[in-house]
Order: C-alpha cells, then structure tokens, then sequence
C-alpha cells in the first residue's frame, strides 16, 4: 500500500514536493533559505553546502520558485486490498 502526501495551493494546483516537477524536498529548500536568511550564508555557500546547484538556491531565495504556500493537504494511495 503506497501512500503519499499531496500538497494543493490556493488555485488548486499542486505545489511543492508533492509537484510533478519537483527535484527538491520542502525540507532541503527550508534548510538552503535558513542558511542564508539565518546564517548570513551567501548564495553559493548554502548551495554548496547542501549540494545544489546555485541557481536553484538564487530562485528559492528570491521566491522565484517554491513560492506557493500549501492551502490544503491530502494523503492518497491505495486503500488496503483483501
């Protein structure tokens, strides 16, 4: 039995780690976003820190993408088969 935690923005749509597209954790992005804002870190220090690449880590901290703020929350998955 598969289950999975899918995350809905305001429109509907989904975002985050639950995306389709997404190749980053919600945890990892918090953890790049902390290193900076918290730490003082620069860009390409967390990025290299948590082995991203730095334009991903720009984007995540300009909020240029994972932007969205998940409004809803849904477990889906296979119910238990007999």
């Amino acid at each position: 039995m598969i289950k999975r935690v899918v995350q809905w923005d305001e429109a509907g749509r989904r975002c985050g780690e639950s995306h389709h597209n997404a190749r980053y954790s919600d945890k990892l992005v918090r953890q790049v976003r902390d290193s900076v804002e918290l730490d003082g870190l620069s860009i390409r220090e967390a990025a290299a820190l948590h082995k991203v690449h730095w334009e991903s880590a720009r984007k995540w901290l300009r909020y240029v993408s994972r932007v969205a703020r998940p409004e809803r929350t849904e477990v889906i998955g296979d119910e238990e088969e007999s």
